[in-house]
């Protein structure tokens, strides 16, 4: 739920759906001029308005399916660039030793366009 702070309460504005099948890690972020942006760890990007709820864009990451060798972790607009996002991740590498492994973040780029077609959910 999003709330509005008006004189001395807060007040419901209104609710974001959630994408289905079984989204175990999201991430919230602001994202151009009253946007909010909705990322899971499962692919779906989605872009919303937060004045009027409209959905602004719709995409699909992939970084989830690249299996447990990735780890999705979060992801955020660019600032000054109205469609770009930045998705933190983490990669799994190996060490000179088999029994050592560790993890290296990672941050890619994504376009993430206003689009007529909005595929995923709404």
């Amino acid at each position: 739920a999003l709330f509005v702070q008006e004189a001395d309460s807060w007040l419901p504005l209104g609710e974001l759906r959630m994408p289905l099948g079984g989204v175990k890690k999201a991430s919230l972020a602001f994202m151009g001029n009253g946007d909010l942006l909705v990322s899971t760890g499962k692919g779906h990007m989605l872009r919303h308005n937060i004045r009027d709820g409209s959905v602004v864009a719709s995409a699909i990451h992939d970084l989830a399916q690249k299996g447990e060798e990735v780890a999705w972790q979060a992801a955020c607009g660019f600032e000054g660039q109205d469609t770009h996002v930045a998705h933190l991740s983490l990669n799994k590498v190996s060490s000179l030793s088999p029994s050592a492994l560790g993890w290296q973040p990672s941050i890619v780029s994504m376009d993430v366009p206003t689009a007529a077609k909005l595929a995923l959910f709404q």
